[in-house]
């Protein structure tokens, strides 16, 4: 008897509601602490206007001691995070992990003790597939010892008598229904999928079924994948909760972290704790051969947490003979560096075809804490100050001169559903028109693919219908926008999303 998981189901594992990531796993509980503590600060900053009684406020709370050094010169009082909470690991000893699955209204939390990850991490890909208890036991003992391989069974008992298994089998693969040819998938926000005749590469896989992707999206975990590329150690690069879903054999293609702090945690100790053990750790502009893919580590600026901070990461290209495709990932720039004189050598010496280039312009305020809750550095100047993170359609556009690709796609905006207009693809498209190369712009939706055919000029009208797709969403979305200011269409739009939220789950 078969004994797959539902399409539906998802799942999320949580610390005291923080979710297992690479920079909980490198500084343990403190992570809660630190953004606890940072909460503190800001609310000081904010309630004490003059520097020297700030000073002494700061000074009068223990927590914030512990793990900031405080200071007051010329006037300007500041915090800096002590070096044992920015550069030294955490404790892992007491972390108390759950796992929460999820079927719509289903619900089922559980401990997930820290040394049983592997395990789950092995059992999750066997239920994927259209595998008998007896050959999931089976695989399981081999890949685990004896304790763990009984844990994992127990699991899968329970989530059975829940009501998450079915006897049914799964449907085919969605996207192993067309034949072997050099292609590439955008599967939402930044993560592409590349198929050669030879080979399949996924890159920063995001596959969480609340960001409103279609059941199929799953199929990509039930893939025989020959690498997955993580290209840096953010969460929606570097997602846990997605790569739990992989076989644990893959090879990981990861950056190497030279100097691992909080804003640049280890990402090969994070996939050891959830079962994977094939790793290559790359340099920048060192190809790598994978079948008859080549795939090329390429410099990456932006993303950058605090100015100064340094980050391991990298955008990519991934080429085959008749296909050649560039990824920006979420590149912007930071103080040791621009994109352009990068894009410029990447054209130089590989010229892509297609180009991904993120646009979406993400801001953070330091009161904020940045995009991890908490800066490592705050004084008076800058609590009302924010930094660019990650390029926008005009920065783009600009890449686009310097980078010279025949097509060029625009992606990084969190979009994840197939019927997803994010504002910033005709954002993007103004900004190209304004520098003539508007006929440059190729935007994919979520979960379509184009092949090296699809650039001909015969398929010009392919290309057309998608720019429209997203100038119409666009308008509709700003349309229902401005409506909403209107009580009665506010009133009637809010009830009929309650009506479908309703019969989706019956």
């Amino acid at each position: 008897m078969n004994l797959p998981l539902k399409t539906r189901v998802d799942l999320q594992a949580n610390i005291k509601g923080f979710a297992v990531d690479c920079r909980m796993l490198f500084l343990g509980d403190r992570v809660r602490q630190l953004v606890r503590t940072y909460e503190e600060i800001v609310h000081r900053f904010k309630q004490v206007v003059d520097s020297g009684r700030l000073f002494k406020n700061l000074l009068s709370s223990d927590e914030i001691k512990q793990f900031y050094e405080i200071q007051n010169v010329n006037g300007v009082t500041s915090v800096t995070l002590r070096n044992f909470a920015f550069q030294e690991r955490g404790s892992l000893d007491d972390l108390k992990i759950d796992v929460r699955f999820r079927l719509d209204l289903n619900h089922f939390t559980c401990p997930l003790p820290l040394e049983k990850m592997p395990a789950l991490g092995n059992l999750l890909p066997l239920l994927r597939a259209n595998l008998e208890r007896t050959q999931i036991r089976e695989s399981l003992q081999q890949r685990l010892n004896q304790e763990d391989a009984d844990w994992a069974m127990n699991l899968l008992l329970v989530l059975s008598q829940k009501g998450f298994a079915t006897e049914s089998p799964l449907p085919p693969n969605h996207f192993q229904m067309n034949k072997p040819a050099s292609r590439v998938t955008f599967m939402g926000h930044s993560s592409l999928f590349f198929q050669s005749p030879k080979a399949a590469i996924l890159t920063d896989p995001c596959l969480r079924l609340d960001h409103q992707l279609p059941d199929y999206a799953m199929d990509a975990a039930r893939i025989n994948l020959d690498a997955i590329v993580c290209s840096h150690s953010h969460w929606d690069h570097c997602d846990l909760q997605s790569f739990l879903w992989f076989d644990k054999d893959t090879l990981l293609i990861i950056p190497k972290v030279k100097n691992p702090t909080v804003f640049n945690p280890p990402i090969v100790e994070a996939m050891r704790a959830i079962g994977f053990k094939n790793f290559r750790e790359v340099d920048l502009w060192q190809p790598l051969q994978v079948e008859d893919v080549e795939l090329i580590p390429v410099p990456f600026h932006g993303e950058q947490d605090e100015p100064d901070a340094k980050i391991d990461h990298f955008t990519y290209v991934l080429r085959t003979e008749d296909l050649s495709v560039y990824a920006g990932v979420d590149s912007y720039r930071d103080t040791f560096g621009d994109m352009i004189p990068v894009l410029e050598k990447v054209r130089e010496q590989y010229r892509p075809v297609l180009a991904f280039l993120p646009v979406s312009k993400m801001t953070y305020r330091y009161e904020w804490g940045g995009v991890n809750g908490f800066c490592r550095y705050l004084d008076t100047t800058l609590l009302d100050q924010s930094f660019q993170y990650t390029a926008s359609a005009e920065d783009a556009a600009e890449w686009v001169k310097a980078l010279r690709p025949k097509w060029v796609s625009p992606y990084a905006t969190f979009n994840f559903a197939p019927w997803s207009t994010p504002p910033e693809v005709p954002q993007f498209e103004e900004a190209l028109t304004r520098a003539n190369l508007e006929k440059h712009l190729y935007p994919v939706r979520p979960f379509e693919y184009l092949e090296a055919s699809d650039f001909a000029a015969t398929k010009e009208m392919r290309r057309r219908a998608l720019v429209r797709w997203f100038q119409v969403g666009s308008a509709i979305r700003k349309y229902d926008k401005r409506m909403q200011q209107n009580r009665i269409y506010r009133y009637l739009r809010n009830r009929r999303k309650q009506a479908q939220v309703t019969a989706e789950h019956h």
